[in-house]
C-alpha cells in the first residue's frame, strides 16, 4: 500500500510557512529577553548610582562638619599663641 504525501500530511510549503512563523517567534522571543536584560542593567545601574551618590553626599558631610570644628579651633590656638 503506498500513501500519497499530499492527502495524508502537510506539504513542503506548509513546512515552510511553518518553519518561518516559528523563526519569527524566536526572534521575537529574544528581542524581548534583551530588552528586559537591559532594562534590569541600566535600573541596576541607577540605583548602584543613586547608592554611591548618597554614600559619598554622607561622607562629604563628615569632611565638612570636619573642617568647620577644626578650623575655628586651630585659628584661636595660633592667636592666642602669638599674644
Amino acid at each position: 500500500m503506498h500513501l500519497d504525501k499530499a492527502e495524508h500530511g502537510p506539504t513542503d510549503a506548509e513546512y515552510a510557512q511553518v518553519n518561518s512563523q516559528l523563526k519569527q517567534k524566536s526572534a521575537s522571543q529574544v528581542t524581548t529577553k534583551v530588552a528586559t536584560k537591559s532594562e534590569a542593567q541600566s535600573k541596576s545601574t541607577a540605583e548602584v548610582d543613586s547608592h554611591a551618590q548618597a554614600q559619598w553626599g554622607f561622607l562629604k558631610n563628615i569632611v565638612n562638619i570636619d573642617r568647620f570644628f577644626s578650623s575655628g579651633a586651630e585659628d584661636r590656638k595660633s592667636s592666642g599663641l602669638s599674644q
